[in-house]
């Protein structure tokens, strides 16, 4: 059984691409190192220049726990980050057991049940090597079928395989620890597997996507069809838009994505999007398929994944709860202006926006302390700093809240700057499922 697809409201059926898996890897590339030690040029630049310098040919792409790639220094860009990649990646699949009801040539109605499977794929997001213990980001609807006779619709039973030992012998039970529809986000737990033990897995590097830039290097790694891992390139087409798509539940609901024109088929779904270091900058689950349209797929940015999957592990992990949670603070925003933003130092265009509130909840925790028509400098939480660049880095910054952080708006009113703070109250909190 394929999972089925997202439908984007746009008179165009997108689809969910539902397999899909990959990852980037611990530790830090050898042209980050270089740079850190006084290296100047671009990475494409320092690949020739090892090809020229470097007798053996090779040369080290990353290291770090458990990690120490050597990549042939023939190889593209893409096919190094391809490489770091994959050892993140994990095949997906969901056994259901499916109701199917009806009425007989009698009108007598009848139910029967079948089992099903779904294909789908998962980034390795933590990783305990020595215990053989990780958590693993996928797709809601990669574990979900509205269908099930399960009382939530997960799957009854979750495996996974790791690149290169997708046989039976190799399969990890994994179990389900929470998941959000609205997100499309779930997280699923691995615990003392000999076979995660003595692999090759890595966790992800994790890329902040709110850095993306249009036609960046796109690489899309999946399970499409369920015929095994493959690699795909493109770029970005668009860094941020908002679709509206047919969850899993089967209900309606808008989300943010980004925009890539690398190939994504049925059976994508979970797999990571990644950059030309092999750094995962979004989760791959969903199309657009239409007789007039090429080539246009959609990725979660890695900024509300990480955001969703470290919420429902904290909330769900070892818990009878099965939801994430996030704070409300009780403000609306606005985009007072919109601009593009050319850097001469990195060759990029970026859009930049003046946020703005545009309302505050009566009652709410900033109640009092904000006002309408305050411009938004940056956000902190915990201490950490999120400059407020884009209405959505806000928005994407308070997923990383939680009960009894202190969060910190600093903002502009009359040409003065202002910070306002609150420690998030349990009252705050809202189940998103």
């Amino acid at each position: 059984m394929k999972n089925k697809v997202a439908i984007i409201i746009l008179s165009l059926l997108v689809i969910i691409c539902g397999v899909i898996i990959f990852t980037g890897v611990d530790g830090k590339s050898a042209y980050e190192l270089a740079c850190e030690n006084g290296y100047e040029g671009t990475l494409e630049e320092w690949l020739a220049s090892l090809k020229a310098d470097n007798s053996s040919n090779q040369y080290n792409v990353t290291s770090g726990d458990n990690y120490n790639i050597t990549v042939n220094t023939d190889q593209t860009v893409e096919e190094a980050a391809a490489a770091k990649a994959l050892l993140s990646t994990v095949s997906v699949y969901s056994k259901f057991t499916i109701s199917h009801t009806g009425t007989d040539i009698f009108g007598r109605p009848y139910e029967t049940t079948s089992e099903a499977t779904g294909a789908g794929a998962g980034v390795i997001y933590q990783l305990d090597k020595d215990r053989g213990d990780a958590f693993i980001i996928t797709n809601y609807h990669v574990v979900h079928n509205a269908d099930s006779t399960s009382s939530d619709g997960i799957a009854e039973e979750l495996v996974i395989f790791l690149y290169g030992m997708e046989y039976n012998e190799y399969a990890i039970s994994a179990e389900y620890v929470g998941g959000s529809s609205v997100y499309d986000i779930a997280v699923l737990r691995v615990n003392n597997s000999d076979v995660l033990r003595s692999s090759s897995a890595v966790a992800a590097t994790i890329a902040d996507s709110s850095e993306v830039s249009i036609l960046q290097t796109a690489i899309v790694i999946g399970n499409p069809e369920a015929l095994g891992l493959s690699a795909t390139v493109g770029a970005i087409n668009v860094d941020s838009e908002y679709i509206e798509m047919e969850l899993s539940t089967g209900e309606k609901g808008q989300m943010r994505v980004m925009r890539v024109d690398a190939a994504v088929n049925e059976g994508n779904s979970g797999g990571g999007l990644y950059d030309k270091n092999g750094n995962l900058i979004g989760i791959v689950n969903a199309k657009i398929i239409s007789s007039s349209v090429d080539n246009m797929g959609y990725a979660i940015p890695s900024n509300i994944a990480i955001g969703v999957a470290q919420s429902i592990i904290d909330y769900c992990y070892g818990t009878s709860n099965r939801s994430m949670y996030k704070c409300l603070i009780g403000i609306t925003l606005v985009t007072d202006s919109s601009s593009c933003v050319y850097d001469t130092e990195t060759g990029k265009v970026m859009i930049r926006e003046t946020v703005a509130i545009e309302n505050v909840t009566s009652g709410g925790l900033f109640d009092g302390k904000v006002q309408s028509g305050d411009i938004i400098k940056s956000i902190e939480i915990d201490g950490k700093i999120y400059e407020a660049t884009r209405v959505f880095t806000v928005i994407d910054a308070m997923l990383n809240a939680r009960v009894g952080s202190v969060v910190t708006i600093n903002v502009v009113r009359s040409g003065e700057n202002t910070s306002f703070s609150v420690t998030i109250p349990s009252s705050a909190l809202t189940a998103v499922a």
